[in-house]
């Protein structure tokens, strides 16, 4: 029996403090969660969005622990951030819970 309720990957990320760490690591591990729930959400699945682990703004950093960063510093994590925004926008569009304000966004 399925439940038909949406799925919300939270919580993950990758440690700055992780020995080798560089951000394109986090790049990838952003592709791969995004692509999984991408593709759940095309075929109607559970898969609904993530929240990465942990965002914060400048002047904030030091409230955060080794996953915070500050997602605009790093162009390509950013831009990853805002095309899966926009793709799952673009599957939802229409339905009462879309933001409008990513719509906007998306049409850059």
């Amino acid at each position: 029996q399925t439940l038909k309720k949406p799925v919300l990957f939270t919580e993950f990320g990758l440690s700055s403090y992780h020995k080798g760490f560089e951000e394109s690591h986090r790049d990838q591990l952003l592709k791969t969660m995004y692509g999984k729930i991408y593709e759940s959400a095309r075929k109607g699945g559970a898969g609904a969005g993530a929240l990465v682990w942990e965002f914060v703004v400048e002047g904030m950093e030091e409230y955060g622990d080794d996953f915070a960063f500050v997602p605009w510093r790093f162009p390509s994590t950013y831009q990853l951030i805002v095309e899966q925004s926009c793709r799952l926008q673009t599957l939802f569009e229409g339905q009462p819970q879309v933001n409008k304000s990513l719509h906007a966004a998306c049409s850059n």
